[in-house]
Order: C-alpha cells, then structure tokens, then sequence
C-alpha cells in the first residue's frame, strides 16, 4: 500500500492496517489518530510530525523508523520492535511501552 492509498482510506474511515508492509512509507505530519498498525512493518518509515494519538503500534517493527515529533499520546507500543528508532522529540504521554 502507498502513502495515498493509505490516507484515502483512512479518510474514507477505515482504521485497521494492521499487518501490512508499509516500509519506507513517508507519512510526514499527517493526522492518524487511533489507527491500528499492529504487527505492521514500519521499517524505515517517517512518521515525523505525525499525531498517532491512540494508535495501536502493538508488536509493530519501526525498526530504523523516524518519529521525531510524533505524538503517541494513548498509543500502545507494547512489543513493538524499536531498534535504531529515532524517537526524538516524542510525546509518549500515557503510552504504553512494555
């Protein structure tokens, strides 16, 4: 799935992307609030800027990911694969990280 398919969809109401492969994919300052990428693969990925406000992130793989910025207010991060994962400037308030 690319960048517009993806955003046109959510547009379009749909939550649920989980499982997908979505490398490389460039999502800058969107707004995704609640989204699912549980077991997704996000590997270098930017989601800089980005609100995932809620997000379901469990057992996702952001391995070399860029987040700076992002807000994961509310998201759940547990299990998720965050190796090399640049997480500057992240506001993780009430995430769930375990």
């Amino acid at each position: 799935m690319d960048f517009k398919a993806l955003i046109w969809q959510y547009g379009q109401g749909k939550r649920d992307f989980s499982r997908l492969d979505l490398q490389r994919i460039e999502l800058i300052r969107e707004m995704l609030i609640e989204i699912d990428f549980s077991r997704t693969s996000l590997e270098w990925a930017n989601l800089s800027g980005t609100n995932l406000t809620g997000a379901d992130l469990n057992r996702a793989d952001l391995i070399y990911a860029r987040l700076l910025s992002a807000k994961l207010i509310d998201a759940d991060l547990t299990g998720a694969n965050l190796q090399n994962a640049d997480l500057s400037w992240v506001d993780l308030e009430n995430a769930t990280l375990a």
